[in-house]
């Protein structure tokens, strides 16, 4: 941006000086970008208070992103639940996503929403669930800032300027803390308010049953009963084909057991659900096994 002065002088009549030329303006390097607000919540990309490592993960989405912040659970005031409801994470994940995708090299995203959990949230001072979001490496960092928490002053007054995002150099100071288990673990031993989430969380995982071992033939005495026609062999169904970049639970080879079977059309339906597969790969997949139903003894 190019901006100028007019100045006057007295002795020489009007004359046009150039105050300031070429100025470009660029944002310090610590500078806050908010992507989104709303009263007091907010999506923001700010500076990062430590390292990570570089990532070649694609953008997430705002169904990946709300699928890794749905598998947080947190522990704190004699109870354990989700670290965010439906409600916050519809809120919330679209922005997030946002600021995900534009956020560079040593930047984080800093997140708050409101709380509002119970007739005293509506009546009370406001409370708020904060923290930082980030790619490192092939997992997504997350570290708690505040859980439920109010953000007044000495005054009871709300401000917005006390919510805390958390940090890497300092663990936060609230009685919750992260619970590992499936995707989750802890980023730092020893502290509670930062998690490692790997790819488990939003690209899910359908493991199927593996199939039961025949058992082994029991030594019966002889018979001099005539032996009984021997029964045609069943049927084999022909394994499905495999797709390219098609999850495992969509690419298996076709069960030959009703319960498997079952279990893997409700497992394809899910990855349909979650745009994980196209629905020409669901309907490929439940083509065949179809066929491996009807192949099944009656």
């Amino acid at each position: 941006m190019i901006q100028a002065a007019y100045v006057t002088v007295p002795r020489g009549g009007r004359f046009f000086f150039l105050f300031a030329a070429a100025l470009l303006l660029a944002a310090p390097a610590g500078a806050v970008e908010t992507v989104w607000q709303k009263g007091n919540d907010f999506v923001r990309i700010e500076k990062a208070d430590g390292g990570t490592s570089p990532s070649a993960l694609p953008k997430l989405s705002a169904d990946a992103v709300r699928a890794v912040l749905s598998s947080v659970q947190v522990s704190g005031d004699g109870d354990t639940g989700p670290l965010l409801d439906s409600d916050q994470l519809s809120l919330i994940a679209k922005p997030i996503a946002q600021a995900l995708a534009q956020a560079g090299p040593g930047q984080d995203v800093a997140f708050a929403v409101h709380v509002q959990s119970g007739i005293l949230d509506y009546l009370g001072p406001p409370r708020a669930t904060a923290g930082r979001i980030f790619i490192d490496g092939d997992s997504v960092g997350l570290i708690l800032g505040m859980v439920h928490d109010t953000f007044l002053t000495s005054t009871f007054a709300a401000d917005p300027a006390r919510i805390r995002t958390g940090s890497r150099l300092t663990p936060q100071e609230t009685e919750h803390r992260i619970v590992p288990g499936g995707a989750v673990s802890l980023a730092v031993a020893g502290r509670g308010d930062w998690a490692k989430i790997s790819s488990v969380a939003w690209t899910g995982t359908y493991g199927m049953p593996t199939a039961q071992s025949p058992a082994a033939p029991s030594q019966a005495a002889p018979s001099t009963e005539a032996p009984a026609a021997t029964a045609a062999p069943k049927p084999t169904p022909a394994p499905a084909v495999a797709v390219p970049n098609m999850p495992a639970a969509a690419s298996a080879p076709v069960p030959q057991d009703p319960k498997q079977i079952e279990e893997r059309f409700a497992a394809l339906k899910r990855l349909l659900d979650n745009h994980m597969i196209s629905q020409d790969e669901y309907d490929h997949a439940k083509a065949d096994l179809l066929k491996a139903m009807a192949s099944l003894p009656h």
